[in-house]
């Protein structure tokens, strides 16, 4: 006994594009939901500083920099084991950002346009130059290797590279 189907024998009540759309929603929801608990884990940390921006150079240091609570000075602080424990330096202005162009090699800065440069991972932190018009500095982004730019949030823009800090004019 031979049994034949044809498309008009079988009624399918089927809507390919809804079946699609479940099937794409279903898979995005597997993958989204795997390992997504073991992603993130939460510090407890004082209440002493205010933090502005964060920088990991790989995954196991990084770079928070701040300010102090309730005050002028700023604040960095480093990891070098992936976040288990955390070392503080304290410099004489609040800070914004702080950007790293290699593993060794790093600025940050912020209140009043200061610049401050690390050849040593942030072992220590020397100042490298001002705007001179004391205004507060916002980011700092680097081009390439050995040129970044740095602006304040007034439109002025700074010209900054490995060995110094040239503030440009207003745009």
């Amino acid at each position: 006994m031979k049994l034949v189907f044809s498309h008009s024998d079988v009624m399918c009540n089927y809507n390919k594009p809804l079946f699609m759309k479940n099937l794409i929603f279903s898979i995005f929801l597997l993958f989204s939901s795997i390992n997504v608990q073991g992603q993130w884990i939460q510090l407890n940390t004082d209440t002493l500083f205010d933090y502005n921006s964060v920088h990991f150079i790989n995954p196991d240091t990084g770079f928070v920099c701040g300010s102090v609570n309730l005050g002028w000075d700023g604040v960095i602080v480093r990891t070098m084991d992936g976040g288990t424990s955390w070392d503080t330096t304290i410099l004489p202005i609040s800070l914004a950002d702080i950007s790293f162009v290699n593993d060794s090699v790093g600025f940050t800065g912020g209140q009043d346009g200061g610049i401050y440069k690390t050849t040593n991972t942030g072992d220590s932190w020397s100042f490298l130059g001002s705007f001179g018009n004391n205004n507060d500095f916002s980011n700092i982004y680097f081009i390439n290797q050995d040129t970044g730019l740095v602006h304040d949030f007034y439109g002025n823009i700074g010209l900054l590279n490995l060995d110094f800090f040239l503030p440009l004019h207003s745009f």
